[in-house]
Formats: C-alpha cells, structure tokens, sequence
C-alpha cells in the first residue's frame, strides 16, 4: 500500500465513523430537524466515503471497510454522557460531541492535503476539504447557537 492510499483509507475511516456517528445520533434525538440534519450528514459522509474509496480502487487497492476504534468509543461515551445529562441538553451533548467529529475528519483532511496526497489525490482531497469544512462550520455554528440557548 502507497503512502497516499494509506492516508486515503485513513480518511474514509474517518468519514465512516462520522457517518456512523450522525445515522446512530439521530435515532437518539428528537428534534425533526436535527433527525433532518444529521441525515443529510450522513450523507455527506457516505459520498466522502464513496470518492475516497474510489480512488483507493483506481490505484489497485481495497478501499477501508470499517471506522476506527476512535470513532467508535466516541459514540458509546456520547451515549453514557447523556444517560447523565438533562432532556434539554441530551440534543446539545450529541451537537457538540459530532463537532467534534467534524474537527477530526477536517483536521486529517488538511493534513492529507498538504502533507500526504499525491499530485494526482489533491483535486478530489481539496473538494472532499472543502465539503468538510463547510460541514464542520454548520456543525459548530449550530453548537454554539444551543450552547447559548440552555
């Protein structure tokens, strides 16, 4: 495996736990119009996924099928965290927490962007930066209107 494949794989099980994260977070909140956010998150995601692992099979490779470890225990220590939080802040406990989330995905993103990528991966890593980091300022522009809020 190359190097810039690796740190493609890197990226997709990144996205996948981002993905993971909002279809399992909004089967948690109530509001429609988080439910309606996070789907269209997890979406995202699923395209990020899909370019990535794209480009990891047009250079003879097998595209990362699962999340990390990471990304998993940061879903369970959302769920305890809210088990002790009040109904009014379980919502902005997994805002914060996906922002979080965000923060990760964008920060490798950048880092493959200017430290990893091939010449041949930078057009598709800066789209897929751009998607990120759109998401991510949605994502804490949101956390902090609920942070404000309660």
């Amino acid at each position: 495996m190359t190097d810039t494949t690796e740190t493609l794989n890197d990226l997709i099980e990144i996205a996948r736990d981002g993905k993971n994260f909002y279809e399992h977070a909004l089967t948690e909140v109530k509001s429609p119009e988080l439910k309606a956010l996070f789907t269209e998150i997890a979406q995202s995601k699923a395209e990020i996924i899909s370019a990535l692992s794209s480009q990891v099979s047009a250079a003879g490779e097998k595209p990362a099928e699962q999340g990390t470890f990471a990304g998993s225990f940061r879903k369970y220590y959302t769920d305890v965290k809210t088990s002790f939080a009040s109904k009014e802040r379980e919502e902005v406990t997994y805002v914060s927490e996906l922002e979080e989330q965000e923060d990760r995905l964008l920060h490798a993103l950048e880092r493959a962007v200017n430290e990893h990528a091939t010449l041949d991966a930078q057009a598709s890593l800066r789209s897929q930066l751009e998607k990120a980091r759109a998401t991510h300022d949605r994502m804490r522009d949101l956390k902090h209107r609920m942070q404000a809020a309660h």
